[in-house]
C-alpha cells in the first residue's frame, strides 16, 4: 500500500516536475480529480507580472517548483533554467501533443497560407542571446499559438536552449542544436517561398 506522498513522487517522476507543477498551476480541476494540491490562482498572475528571472526566482510560484527539484540536481544554473521554464510555462494554457516549432508553423486560422507565427518573429526567437530576451520573445509567441503546446516538450526545449547557450563550446553535432531543431520543424511545415 502506498501513501499519498509516494503516489505524488511517482507522478512527478513519470510526468516530470515541470508538467506536474504546470498542472497544479493551470488545471485545478485535474488536481482535484487526482487528489493533488492545486497552487493558488494568484500564482499565474504573480509570474505574469515578473519582469526578469530574478523576480521569478524570488516568487512563491517558483519556490513551489524549486522544491520539486531533487537536492542532487540543484545548482545555481539549474535554478536559473528552472526559473526560465516556470516563467514561460506559466503562460501555457493547454497541454498538447505538438511541439513548439510545429505549433508556430501551423497555418493561421484566417484561411491564409501564412503560419501562426511569422518567419520574422520565429527568426528573432532563435537569435535570442540571453535568457530574459528569450523568455520575453517566447512569451509573446505563446498567444499566437493559442497558448497551447506540449508542456513537457517545451520544458525540454527550454532546457536544451539554455544549456546550449550557456556552454562555451558549441554542440559539435549540429542536429542536436535546439535552434536548428526548431528551424527544421518550423520550415518543414511553413509554405515555401518562391
Amino acid at each position: 500500500m502506498t501513501t499519498e506522498d509516494e503516489k505524488d513522487t511517482e507522478t512527478v517522476e513519470y510526468i516530470g516536475p515541470y508538467a506536474h507543477w504546470w498542472h497544479r498551476l493551470v488545471k485545478p480541476e485535474l488536481c482535484r480529480a487526482r487528489k493533488w494540491q492545486p497552487l493558488p490562482t494568484a500564482h499565474k498572475a504573480i509570474l505574469k507580472r515578473c519582469k526578469n528571472l530574478e523576480e521569478v526566482m524570488l516568487s512563491e510560484p517558483f519556490q513551489a517548483l524549486w522544491q520539486m527539484v531533487p537536492d542532487e540536481k540543484r545548482s545555481p544554473p539549474k535554478m536559473e533554467v528552472t526559473a526560465l521554464a516556470a516563467w514561460v510555462l506559466s503562460s501555457v494554457k493547454d497541454d498538447a501533443d505538438m511541439g513548439l516549432a510545429q505549433s508556430m508553423a501551423q497555418k493561421a486560422s484566417d484561411g491564409s497560407d501564412r503560419p501562426k507565427v511569422s518567419t520574422l518573429r520565429f527568426q528573432q526567437l532563435i537569435k535570442s542571446r540571453d535568457t530574459t530576451e528569450f523568455a520575453r520573445r517566447l512569451r509573446r509567441i505563446l498567444p499566437q499559438i493559442d497558448n497551447t503546446v506540449s508542456v513537457t516538450g517545451l520544458a525540454r526545449e527550454i532546457e536544451n536552449w539554455y544549456w546550449q547557450n550557456r556552454s562555451s563550446a558549441p554542440e559539435t553535432d549540429p542536429t542536436k542544436r535546439q535552434v536548428l531543431q526548431w528551424a527544421m520543424g518550423y520550415y518543414a511545415i511553413t509554405p515555401k517561398t518562391q
